[in-house]
């Protein structure tokens, strides 16, 4: 009599984003290269993947007397996959329960005493270590001498084999399956669902950073690649499945010259079949002549929004702490001054909470940033201790003296979680031997301000008036409006919003989400910078109003000499180049003060003096949102953020010499 084939049901929950979804990639490379093994597939049969993280009772219902249940294991999923896999063994005791994925320790004894339901974990990649499990498997439960993984023994306590998976001399990763070209994804084509798919072109990172899994926790310090012509057949197969965006996860894009034949045949596909219309990357660590032409090219057509140009942090002290080198701050000027000449949008990325790191040194790291581009955009990110990372190591938390915090992961612009799937969390350093707790406060409100101010461009045009007017930093201002605590302040649009910040950041060190629900504006998770932009947003002409008032007293307090007109013209001109939700009754300004020529010309690399001159402007067919805040949270803030800013457009119909043009 002829065996039953043993059933494999993968499970890789990923997070649904404004009606999209990734491809299941992992799970599809280990169904893959399984697949290749007649072995295998004479004894197995290979389930439809779960790909989205559910209610976790639809999930088991789904499942019918399984043999293996597979589980891609992240920290945006780890809970419900712990959730699933403790009621299948349940149900199913003879069922083998497998882990894989980042957020599996490699060092499991801990991770097995708290499960008890998981059978064996592996370590990094896993296509060779599943294949070998399910060969095992078929006989026994025994994993003994498998390299890269941990199993549990027959006295139920956690075996871990020491050894990783050999690396044949030359060996290339085109040894594992596309899971795009074998088939494997084809029925998920089927269905009505938007798809986001990822590739990869190489794996493994050269670089040491403690907070990222990458270079730490990867296992593979040197670069292995996919052959170019595996590449091309993977585009090629996501644009004729129309595949819209499309993520390249590789930890250094552009490093290599034939990123740059990626990046040609990419363009060359989107021409003839107009996708992917997006193609997302890591850029590399260290910037440079080489990813600027792949962006120029990737931006050219469209393909890719703005350009990152990330470091972390400007203190040297955190930066060796974390083993991280950045690029040259003179070469980071030379870089952008490239991007801004072809008119290429930018942004840094840095990291808040790095051991070694101050409120003082922080601020003025964000001022040199500015000063380096005000026009270079700027996303700050809380410090995550990833699994699997040196931040993560008992050791180094004890050295550095880290304060963290767990809170409920809801991440930026993910739909909002269903009450019924387990929630899951993320470890936040709020805290260290060189940021205090309050200190971290103080510098978390500070970053959320500015990234409203500079960013979204709340004050945008006000900050660089300040600093080429009267040769004041950008992050003076910042600093004036968090801390002030008067009580005329505090009854301004301003102060109000400043104290939601300042309470927000008290409940995140007590374990509460740093995201934030505004269904109004959309159903998804919103940052503290765009709750902010957006609840102003609600009462921009008192917000403006009340500016004026607050930019006076600042400079009073900075003992520095200025006209009140010509501050009212500024804030007034800052306010009419901001879009609004509602309906748009003001088209018409005139200024009494050469203010919308002065900052023209300040675009224009052209120093000019404010002068008592008069000019009228008009909004030039500015985008009327007509009291439809949805719209207006998307096009601002989920396609506009990190693309070319999103003003209304300004013509002046009357200068002192009669002259017209756009402004």
């Amino acid at each position: 009599m002829k065996n039953q084939k043993k059933k494999i049901c993968f499970n890789e929950y990923n997070v649904l984003l404004d009606k999209t979804v990734y491809l299941p990639l992992a799970s599809g490379l280990l169904q893959a290269y399984a697949q290749t093994n007649k072995l295998i597939t004479d004894n197995y049969d290979f389930m439809p993947i779960f790909y989205k993280r559910d209610h976790p009772d639809k999930i088991v219902s789904a499942y019918n007397n399984p043999g293996v249940a597979a589980f891609s294991v992240y920290a945006w999923n780890e809970q419900l996959c712990l959730f699933v896999a403790k009621q299948i063994k349940k149900l199913f005791p003879q069922c083998l329960v497998v882990f894989g994925g980042p957020q599996v320790p490699f060092d499991a004894e801990k991770y097995f005493g708290l499960n008890p339901f998981i059978d064996v974990t592996v370590r990094g990649g896993g296509e060779k270590s599943f294949a070998q499990i399910l060969e095992r498997f078929i006989s026994t439960s025994d994993f003994k001498d498998i390299p890269g993984i941990s199993y549990r023994g027959s006295s139920g306590l956690c075996i871990k084999n020491n050894q990783e998976q050999p690396q044949a001399p030359g060996e290339d990763l085109d040894i594992f399956p596309s899971p795009y070209l074998s088939g494997v994804f084809d029925e998920f084509m089927k269905t009505e669902i938007q798809w986001q798919a990822i590739i990869e072109t190489n794996r493994g990172c050269p670089f040491p950073c403690a907070y990222c899994f990458w270079g730490q926790g990867g296992l593979r310090k040197i670069l292995r690649y996919f052959s170019i012509e595996r590449v091309k057949e993977e585009i090629a197969w996501c644009a004729a499945h129309k595949i819209k965006y499309l993520f390249c996860a590789d930890s250094n894009f552009g490093m290599s010259k034939r990123d740059n034949l990626i990046s040609e045949y990419l363009i060359q596909t989107k021409a003839k079949s107009g996708y992917p219309e997006r193609f997302r990357v890591n850029y590399g660590k260290n910037t440079d002549d080489n990813i600027f032409s792949i962006a120029k090219m990737l931006h050219q057509y469209s393909m890719e929004k703005a350009i990152t140009i990330s470091f972390q942090s400007f203190n040297e002290v955190a930066l060796a702490n974390v083993k991280r080198q950045n690029i040259k701050l003179s070469s980071f000027k030379s870089l952008q001054s490239k991007y801004m000449k072809d008119d290429i949008p930018t942004y840094s990325e840095l990291i808040l909470g790095l051991p070694g790191e101050t409120y003082e040194s922080w601020t003025n790291g964000l001022e040199e940033c500015l000063s380096a581009g005000i026009k270079n955009n700027v996303f700050i990110y809380l410090c995550q201790i990833l699994e699997n990372t040196q931040l993560a190591d008992p050791g180094y938390i004890a050295k550095h003296k880290l304060v963290i915090s767990r809170v409920p992961m809801n991440e930026g612009h993910g739909a909002i979680r269903d009450p019924d799937v387990p929630p899951e969390f993320e470890d936040i350093i709020v805290g260290s031997y060189s940021m205090p707790v309050e200190d971290w406060k103080r510098s978390v409100v500070f970053s959320w301000v500015l990234q409203a101010f500079v960013g979204l461009k709340l004050a945008f045009f006000i900050l660089i008036y300040l600093k080429e007017r009267f040769n004041l930093k950008y992050t003076d201002f910042i600093k004036y409006v968090c801390d002030q605590e008067s009580v005329s302040y505090s009854k301004t649009v301003l102060g109000k919003n400043i104290k939601v910040l300042n309470k927000l950041a008290d409940s995140i060190t007590g374990g509460s989400p740093h995201t934030v629900i505004m269904s109004v504006f959309g159903d998804i998770y919103w940052e503290p910078e765009e709750m902010f932009f957006l609840n102003i947003s609600s009462f921009k002409d008192d917000f403006y109003n009340d500016m004026s008032s607050i930019l006076m007293e600042f400079l009073r307090e900075k003992k520095v000499e200025f006209k009140q007109e010509e501050i009212v013209d500024v804030v007034e001109y800052q306010r009419m180049r901001i879009p609004q939700y509602q309906p748009i009754t003001r088209r018409k300004q005139q200024f009494q003060y050469n203010i919308p020529q002065y900052f023209a010309d300040y675009f224009a690399n052209k120093k000019l003096a404010v002068l008592p001159l008069e000019q009228t402007v008009l909004l030039d067919n500015p985008k009327d949102f007509s009291g439809d805040k949805r719209m207006f949270a998307r096009q601002i803030i989920l396609y506009g953020r990190k693309g070319s800013p999103q003003f209304y457009n300004l013509i002046c119909r009357k200068l002192n010499d009669g002259s017209k043009g756009d402004v």
